[in-house]
């Protein structure tokens, strides 16, 4: 009787902490390193409904709806990130309103980024790479400054940002 063997390998199990948020290091040095926490967002296709005597028919949907990047970011001491991210949010804003002829085409000053979150292995080496493409921040959330006895836990705020689409390299 013939016997089989399993080429089944043990899986190595992704770590949560083996991670690095990368937007443009020039304009954003500081995210790289103080985001504390990245949400990978959920991935929704709506189905589409068809009535058809008196049942309603699911078919596979036509748009992939991606949920928002969550991110919590730890707050340095003289507040640099935040300053960043709240730049680049209100320039959003502002260059929203300009001219296009205003910004120019070759402007180093974009609203919109890729951002890529390096998967990193137990031995710290990039196994995998998240892109996020056109990513812009839409939400930057509360600072809470609390002068409560007990351990001592450093200020983080989260942000949201809304993108077109991710891809895996």
């Amino acid at each position: 009787m013939a016997t089989t063997t399993s080429t089944l390998q043990p899986p190595s199990f992704l770590q949560p902490t083996g991670y690095r948020l990368v937007v443009r290091r020039e304009r954003f040095p500081n995210l790289e390193f103080f985001a504390q926490s990245v949400n990978h967002p959920s991935i929704n296709l709506a189905p589409a409904i068809q009535p058809f005597r008196g049942v309603d028919a699911a078919f596979p949907g036509d748009k992939i709806d991606y949920t928002e990047l969550n991110l919590l970011v730890m707050l340095d001491e003289k507040m640099h990130i935040y300053e960043e991210m709240v730049k680049w949010l209100e320039s959003t804003v502002y260059k929203n309103m300009q001219r296009p002829t205003a910004t120019g085409l070759a402007s180093k000053d974009q609203t919109e980024y890729d951002m890529s979150l390096l998967v990193l292995t137990s031995g710290n080496v990039i196994s995998r790479t998240i892109t996020y493409k056109s990513a812009f921040p839409t939400f930057i959330g509360d600072i809470e400054f609390a002068s409560t006895p007990g351990t001592l836990q450093y200020i983080s705020f989260p942000m949201t940002f809304k993108f077109t689409s991710f891809s895996f390299t």
